[in-house]
């Protein structure tokens, strides 16, 4: 139901059977405004960086938890989340795997601005 009214968003691993119905692997806010009203100075920076980035590929895209980073996108793309000091060890050889970072302004390579 919370995920009904746009409370909280759940992802599941792909193929993972009957889905829905299975426990969620992450679960996140619909909004990062959520955060700040709920724990007011204690917010985790990583954790919204990861809701900000779930909430705007879930409108046109599949999304889902990777076993060696943090996002499957379509099955296809994969995602590692973090700031402008984020290194790609964890994405490391894995095609179509892209680094998302905060605090930067241009993309270079397989690195994208949050």
């Amino acid at each position: 139901m919370l995920e009904r009214v746009r409370i909280l968003q759940s992802l599941h691993k792909p193929n993972s059977g009957i889905g829905a119905l299975t426990k969620p692997e992450k679960l996140y806010f619909s909004n990062t405004n959520l955060a700040y009203a709920l724990y007011e100075e204690n917010v985790n920076v990583g954790i919204l960086k990861e809701t900000f980035f779930v909430n705007q590929l879930r409108v046109s895209s599949q999304v889902n938890p990777a076993s060696k980073s943090d996002f499957l996108i379509d099955e296809n793309f994969t995602f590692e989340t973090g700031g402008k000091n984020k290194g790609g060890i964890k994405i490391q050889g894995i095609p179509s795997s892209f680094i998302v970072k905060d605090d930067i302004e241009y993309g270079i390579g397989n690195t994208i601005p949050l």
